[in-house]
């Protein structure tokens, strides 16, 4: 079973193991006047007139098969992750700090169902924070995916708003609630 395991991590993306197999079978079919299954008493013949399109055909899903593998790009992992960001945005949210939450929770408030941004100067204002004291409130709360960040232009020209993904994590969160 480890073997199988093995050979089938080795065909990535997985639709290459279904092309190469299809490539094989297409390629014997051309090469041979048939192929017999054993196991289940089944005989693949092919046509004579049609050996020349199944021996191209086959060598297309092999070399596609290959090419593919060759592209293919594992997404790459980093082992020093934190922990907060491989949880679900609703999770992330109820992790916060009380000052962390409040805030998050005014953004909320401010900007869930109008779809408008926030100035960082009235977020300062409202939580009574000086600039770089409320701009790093805002940060984390960004880099934690909770809210999204547009700049203008200059210090303190930030505006805030609710992530996508946050959002949606609140619309299914709040969908599953009324069911």
């Amino acid at each position: 079973m480890s073997i199988l395991k093995d050979i089938i991590v080795k065909f990535n993306p997985f639709i290459t193991l279904p092309l190469f197999l299809l490539g094989i079978v297409l390629l014997l079919l051309g090469i041979t006047t048939g192929v017999n299954i054993p196991t289940k008493g089944i005989s693949l013949i092919s046509e004579p007139s049609f050996r020349a399109y199944s021996t191209i055909l086959g060598s297309i899903c092999i070399f596609l098969c290959l090419i593919l593998n060759l592209v293919y790009k594992k997404p790459v992992e980093f082992s020093d992750t934190p922990e907060e960001w491989k949880q679900a945005p609703l999770n992330r949210a109820a992790n916060l700090t009380p000052g962390q939450s409040g805030i998050l929770q005014y953004i909320r408030d401010k900007t869930e169902k109008a779809s408008q941004n926030l100035r960082e100067t009235e977020l300062g204002q409202q939580f009574k924070k000086s600039g770089p004291e409320i701009y790093y409130r805002l940060e984390q709360l960004r880099l934690l995916g909770l809210i999204t960040k547009t700049t203008p232009g200059g210090p303190g020209t930030n505006y805030y708003r609710l992530s996508d993904s946050y959002k949606k994590a609140l619309a299914a969160s709040s969908s599953s609630k009324k069911e």
